[in-house]
Parts: structure tokens; sequence; C-alpha cells
């Protein structure tokens, strides 16, 4: 999920286009939301884009959220 791996210079072979935050976040609320999980961990999640972001959008799906 971390936004600063994702510059083409580590991913060259991505149309630009899919790497964008505005393309990927849709995207991976998508998944999250198809897996039904009772337990879901993510790595690599920025401070700033959990607190922000994250956080409120997983609480406004009726999930309970820590941060370890």
């Amino acid at each position: 999920m971390c936004s600063v791996l994702t510059p083409c210079r580590f991913h060259n072979y991505c149309d630009p286009s899919v790497l964008a935050w505005s393309h990927r976040w849709p995207r991976i609320k998508a998944e999250i939301q198809d897996y039904s999980a009772d337990i879901l961990c993510l790595q690599e999640v920025e401070e700033p884009f959990f607190h922000a972001d994250l956080q409120p959008w997983l609480k406004s799906q009726g999930m309970q959220v820590c941060q370890c």
C-alpha cells in the first residue's frame, strides 16, 4: 500500500496511470471488501494514510481497528 514504493523506477513495467493513488485506493478498498475477512493484516501502510484514510474507512465498514 505504501505509495513511496510505487514510483516508476521500482515498477517500470507498469503503466504509470495504474500506480496513481487515485487508481489504487478504490481497488484496495474493493479487494478488502471482497475478502469478507474476520481478521485483516496489512503491511507497509504509511502512518499519515492510516490515520487519515484507512482507519476511518475500515471503521465505516464496521471493522475494529488496531495499529501494531
